[in-house]
């Protein structure tokens, strides 16, 4: 009997349901030693239980931290792809990107700013609002207070982001490491009844559920290795 690659590829709650449903059947166990292994699997299963609980939270804080900075980030690139094409539109620059009117905004181009780190995205906001704060004649002045509050906006989404996915990493980790010591207790079961059992793969194939019933529909994918 070769478990790993069936339970490898369960996610967590039907690995959960899957451990409990063994649990059980070991309980019932007339022999003893048998039975008393299900305190073991029980153990081991609901330290991946609690600690997969106390992920669920954190995966919905840092996808919604995530969907927030994404967002702001958008409206920022928005906002300088709107001002970088009305500059070089018709009514002003003509598409005259050596102007200096142009130059001064975007010496590398408006794409290689869009591309870059949010981190230098918005340092390079900071000198963009500055230059058209000192030189009110600009044709792109007006947009000023427009782009430093759509910067001040991402600005704001940075901390929150970064402290729930480092709160949801850890989270992971520890439930990754609830879940192998979960695994390897499992796999040794194995060879402990086939001892205990005299070698019987029927009856030691009878103390652990099928996995078609205890598939959990809609559960995580089993995280990768």
């Amino acid at each position: 009997m070769n478990l790993s690659r069936t339970l490898n590829s369960l996610g967590a709650l039907s690995l959960i349901n899957f451990s409990r449903k063994h649990a059980e059947k070991l309980a019932e166990s007339k022999s003893p030693a048998v039975a008393a292994r299900a305190a073991i699997v029980t153990q081991k299963v609901d330290a991946l239980e609690q600690t997969y609980s106390a992920r669920r939270p954190l995966l919905a804080l840092y996808s919604q931290t995530t969907t927030a900075k994404d967002e702001a980030d958008e409206a920022l690139d928005g906002a300088i792809s709107a001002l970088s094409y009305e500059l070089l539109g018709p009514t002003m620059l003509k598409g005259d990107r050596g102007s200096m009117a142009y130059r001064a905004l975007f010496p590398q181009g408006n794409i290689n700013f869009i591309n870059s780190p949010v981190r230098a995205e918005l340092a390079q906001v900071e000198g963009i609002v500055a230059y058209l704060k000192a030189n009110p004649s600009h044709p792109m002045a007006g947009r000023a207070p427009d782009l430093a509050d759509k910067a001040a906006a991402l600005e704001a989404t940075l901390r929150p982001q970064a402290q729930a996915e480092a709160a949801y990493r850890a989270a992971q980790e520890v439930e990754r490491t609830a879940r192998r010591d979960l695994l390897s207790c499992l796999r040794k079961q194995v060879y402990f009844l086939r001892s205990e059992l005299e070698g019987d793969e029927k009856k030691v194939e009878a103390l652990f559920p099928a996995v078609k019933d205890i598939t959990v529909k809609n559960d995580e994918p089993a995280p990768q290795a």
